[in-house]
């Protein structure tokens, strides 16, 4: 066994991003189905922060139970985050041939498909998995839901009705199953909350500096916020990682700085260990009443109460005065007021929002029970 893992981890470690179908790895990949009586699929094709996260504590959870774990990828970058040993490889798409060579070569117990396609050169791997590999088929929402028209490859997976290709579909808690429903129907809807990885994300002894920080882009009224800074505190700055654009005015650019999130997740927990502040302003018409909450998540896993709108589904979330400080509308003045009861509050608070993390949004505890109910 150890030198299974030693060839497993070498693989994935030395660079290998597609699949090499020789035959000493099919002499490998032998000797592990051999080794292993469950073996599951992950198919994480959205190069995106909270898709690395949920891998991450898949791979965990998977070591855990003593199952292999395979990822077909469409990462640029690991984002800087370790890869626990679970059994299995990690293998980038690189085209139809190698995917189905590859998924050809083990007898899964269940593939796992981690949120709707995204990108059009994603969409022929992620139908083929959901319709065409063997398994158990699953689904995962990792996200929320996107309205019709934002996205070719999601438009048609709703026309191809693609849910009907599960055994179940775990979706978002924020919508009701009705309007996930355009997607077919799976054999059975599971609600699940939004998740936070709490192992990586956790508070940092003496953090707190002398900046305001925002980031994200679901929503966002960052002209609001630039505004807002105008009431802070003297000294106080005020930090915008997004990708959305943002003017600053020539009085605010001592104050103000705007720039683009850190793909590295190490480089975002520097960030929100260093805030004196977290806020999140959302539109009152964003279409989405959760924007933000992922965000915010990541503030209270950092014992940092997150400052955030106010409506019936972010109140399922986050308890305002309890471990966050939520307004009613982004007005900047409503803002700024947000963010002086946040600066004000003692450290009972951010232990409220660390303990409302680890009992309620935990990944890691999410994905044990995850695998358990899939992997029985």
């Amino acid at each position: 066994m150890d030198k299974l893992k030693t060839a497993i981890q070498r693989y994935n470690a030395l660079g290998y991003p597609f699949f090499m179908d020789t035959p000493l790895f099919r002499r490998v990949l032998a000797l592990r189905n051999r080794a292993f009586k469950k073996k599951l699929l992950v198919a994480n094709l959205r190069d995106c922060a909270a898709n690395a996260h949920l891998e991450l504590a898949l791979l965990k959870a998977a070591a855990d139970r003593g199952a292999a774990l395979d990822v077909v990828h469409a990462f640029e970058s690991d984002r800087g985050l370790p890869r626990p040993y679970a059994g299995g490889f990690r293998v980038k798409y690189s085209g139809m041939d190698n995917l189905k060579a590859f998924a050809g070569l083990t007898d899964y117990s269940a593939v796992l498909l981690l949120d709707l396609p995204y990108k059009d050169e994603t969409l022929p791997p992620w139908l083929w998995l959901a319709f065409r590999a063997g398994g158990a088929k699953h689904f995962l929402a990792n996200d929320n839901l996107l309205q019709r028209g934002h996205l070719f490859a999601m438009d048609m997976a709703e026309e191809l009705k693609v849910f009907r290709a599960f055994e179940t579909a775990a979706v978002v808690d924020q919508h009701s199953f009705n309007l996930w429903r355009r997607f077919g129907r799976p054999g059975k809807f599971l609600a699940r909350p939004l998740a936070v990885d709490c192992a990586h994300y956790a508070p940092a002894a003496g953090a707190g500096g002398g900046y305001v920080l925002s980031f994200g882009r679901a929503g966002r009224d960052y002209a609001a916020l630039v505004k807002a800074a105008t009431f802070f505190p003297a000294g106080l700055k005020l930090k915008i990682f997004t990708d959305l654009p943002v003017t600053v005015p020539p009085a605010l650019k001592s104050r103000v700085e705007v720039r683009p999130e850190p793909a590295d997740l190490g480089a975002m927990k520097h960030l929100l260990a260093g805030a004196a502040a977290v806020v999140l302003p959302v539109k009152r018409d964003a279409g989405n009443p959760g924007a933000g909450l992922t965000a915010a998540l990541l503030a209270l896993a950092m014992g940092k109460p997150p400052v955030a709108g106010s409506n019936p589904t972010v109140a399922r979330y986050l308890t305002d005065g309890h471990d966050a400080f939520l307004y009613a509308s982004p007005e900047p003045k409503n803002l700024a007021a947000a963010v002086k009861r946040a600066l004000a509050a003692g450290p009972g608070a951010g232990k409220a929002a660390r303990r409302s993390a680890l009992a309620r949004f935990d990944l890691n505890v999410f994905a044990q029970d995850l695998l358990r109910r899939l992997l029985r």
